[in-house]
């Protein structure tokens, strides 16, 4: 096992400069070389925008980068420079200067050139990432926000939609996992795997199992770990079966965490094949990563297992690499176990001394990472400052444009205003000439209409008084025929007709009521019918109540106004119905109530109601058959109003009379 051990760390430290090498720079450069001017540039912002520079070696792209700036800057070009920019920020990732590389990912985005959102979600992509890395977490979170929000605006169907869904929610569930909320990054792994279908997908799924699986060891679950890392494995053979792709590397670093779950569950010796399984893995593509974590874990192992001296030389084997490649995991992990590894050999100093080099080394990192978190947060406001200085540079000459611009059109208006002033003088003096002409015309025409006005309103004084005059006339005609209907009827000795010569007595004042009230208004074409019926009603209870009853008459009218035409037939109908109510619906009473009742019905016709208390209709009462004058009269005057009429029986009589008012017909 000693020898198997010792030969791994010899095929690692030999290995280790391939895996940092890049096998095909020498013909990228060719190619750089064989270009020139603008063509080299953009090949260069292509190829570093597009290339992972963690891989191999990526100082001989330097020069090509400066010369892609310099040439940009003699033929500026913002979407080439953009280009360059995210290249240039890879660069600088790679080289470990992230606050720099902030610093060219956000001079893109306020660029004010239109970004493609594939290079949009890239940039966020970076920006949270080297957010969290230095734990400027509300930063991180904003940057997932803003990539978040150009997801949203994307049709479900378009190609990228589930690609960027899929690195938004992985981007939350790595924040959680970095800020060591577990419960909720594996609750975002979890999301991850129904984002995953397809032959495509595969290494998402395997990747969405591996790091469920690493949340679950967080939260000391390791056998829903080994669950989820066996889906893994399971999907990367997937993926290498549909592919035809050799590279088995994947299924190494996931059994390593296997054995990491192994490891909490105290099954150190199950542990051992797969981490030296993942060290192989390391040596043969060249990342001392898995190696430096394989050895550490390796050693830690046999730690439990009691083989100090085995597990010394692992941990041992695992500092000389962190040499050659440094990680402050890797580092961390290495002096702890070594330090409990010395206290069971019984070196106590040792691992004293290992533990201060620890807690210093502890402190060291704190302090570098709020020296970066600085840098970065420093680089931002630099960054936001510059925005907000070219923001304002550009409103000052959009202010200076709009106020030359103003300027030369105060001008323009000046001139023009000039020449519109004359033609506007000129015009105002043939104006007011032509309007001294019309005013002169205008006089003499108002002098002839007022002429003609005097005459015509004479003519109307004349004709209104001509109009009451008759109206006076025909009032008197009618009521000298009321007198001789009354001197008639006291010659006749037969009761019947001397009824029938009263009633038509008081038809004729109902109409001469109607004139009266004309002569003596202003308004000669309307009557206030709420007048008329008062004076009406209280006529026929004087002229009818033989029996000495006490009558009251209730009246609910408003003040309409109707026009003669109406106010004849409705009269003659109100004289009939009040009539026929005195004469029969209180025999043998002592008193009696009359309601009349006017309201408007609809926007045309008004509705008359003529109700009492007394002994009501006989119940075979049909109007149709009746032989009465009156109640002929009223069924005729009824339709001549162009409406109708009705009866009801309740607690006494009510006839009900829908009319319009001829003004309107």
């Amino acid at each position: 096992m000693k020898g198997l051990l010792h030969g791994i760390v010899i095929l690692s430290s030999t290995l280790m400069g391939f895996g940092q090498s890049n096998p095909y720079a020498d013909s990228v450069i060719a190619v750089f070389e064989s270009l020139s001017g603008g063509e080299r540039a953009q090949a260069v912002a292509e190829f570093t925008r597009n290339t992972n520079f963690h891989e191999f070696d990526h100082t001989p792209y330097e020069k090509y980068i400066r010369q892609a700036y310099a040439w940009e800057q003699a033929n500026p070009d913002t979407q080439l420079l953009n280009t360059i920019r995210q290249g240039h920020a890879n660069f600088l990732i790679a080289d470990g200067q992230n606050a720099e590389a902030v610093r060219q990912l956000l001079k893109v985005l306020h660029s004010g050139e239109a970004v493609s959102t594939r290079d949009s979600v890239s940039i966020y992509s970076f920006l949270e990432n080297l957010y969290t890395e230095v734990e400027a977490y509300p930063e991180a979170w904003e940057a997932l926000r803003m990539r978040a929000g150009i997801l949203s605006q994307l049709p479900p169907e378009h190609p990228l939609s589930v690609e960027f869904k899929h690195e938004e929610v992985q981007g939350s569930a790595l924040i959680y996992y970095n800020t060591g909320d577990y419960r909720k990054a594996a609750s975002g792994f979890k999301k991850l795997i129904p984002l995953t279908s397809g032959e495509k997908d595969f290494h998402r799924l395997a990747g969405a199992h591996n790091n469920l699986g690493l949340s679950y060891i967080k939260l000391n679950q390791p056998d829903s770990a080994i669950n989820h890392f066996n889906r893994s494995i399971e999907a990367w053979i997937s993926k290498l079966e549909n592919n035809g792709s050799l590279d088995t590397s994947f299924i190494s670093l996931v059994k390593g965490n296997i054995a990491n779950a192994y490891v909490q569950k105290g099954m150190c010796t199950e542990a051992q094949p797969l981490l030296l399984e993942k060290v192989k893995a390391g040596v043969i593509v060249g990342n001392l990563n898995w190696q430096i974590n394989g050895l550490n874990l390796l050693g830690y192992t046999y730690l439990c297992l009691g083989k100090t001296e085995t597990a010394l030389q692992l941990l041992d084997s695992a500092g000389a690499l962190l040499h050659q490649y440094f990680f402050t995991s890797g580092y961390r992990n290495n002096t702890i176990w070594r330090v409990e590894v010395l206290e069971a050999m019984g070196h106590t100093k040792d691992a004293l001394d290992q533990y201060k080099e620890l807690v210093h080394f502890n402190d060291s990192i704190s302090a570098i990472r709020d020296r970066a978190r600085s840098d970065m947060m420093q680089v931002i406001y630099e960054v936001e400052q510059k925005n907000r200085e070219i923001k304002l540079q550009r409103a000052r000459a959009s202010e200076a444009e709009e106020d030359a611009r103003h300027q030369k059109e105060r001008q323009q208006f000046m001139v023009i205003g000039f020449v519109l002033l004359a033609v506007i003088i000129l015009i105002l003096g043939w104006v007011i000439i032509q309007r001294r002409k019309r005013a002169h015309q205008l006089a003499d025409k108002n002098q002839r209409i007022q002429q003609q006005n005097k005459i015509i309103e004479e003519s109307l004084a004349e004709k209104e008084i001509l109009i009451k005059e008759i109206h006076h006339r025909v009032k008197n005609n009618l009521q000298l025929i009321s007198g001789i209907l009354e001197l008639q009827a006291v010659k006749f000795d037969d009761n019947n007709v001397r009824e029938m010569l009263r009633e038509g007595q008081s038809r004729v004042r109902s109409m001469a009521l109607i004139h009266q009230q004309l002569y003596q208004r202003e308004n000669l074409g309307a009557i206030d019918f709420q007048d008329y019926v008062v004076k009406l009603a209280n006529d026929i209870v004087v002229a009818f109540n033989d029996e000495g009853c006490k009558i009251d008459i209730h009246i609910k009218v408003e003040h309409f106004s109707f026009d003669v035409n109406t106010v004849v037939p409705l009269g003659l109908i109100i004289n009939e119905l009040i009539t026929n109510t005195i004469k029969h619906a209180f025999k043998g009473r002592g008193s009696g109530n009359i309601h009349i009742d006017i309201q408007q019905d609809g926007e045309e016709f008004y509705k008359l109601t003529i109700r009492d208390d007394g002994l009501g209709l006989p119940p075979d009462f049909d109007p149709d058959k009746s032989s009465s004058l009156g109640l002929r009269l009223v069924k005729g005057l009824s339709r001549q109003l162009g409406g109708d009429y009705r009866f009801e029986n309740c607690d006494g009589s009510k006839f009900i009379i829908r009319f319009k008012d001829n003004h309107f017909s």
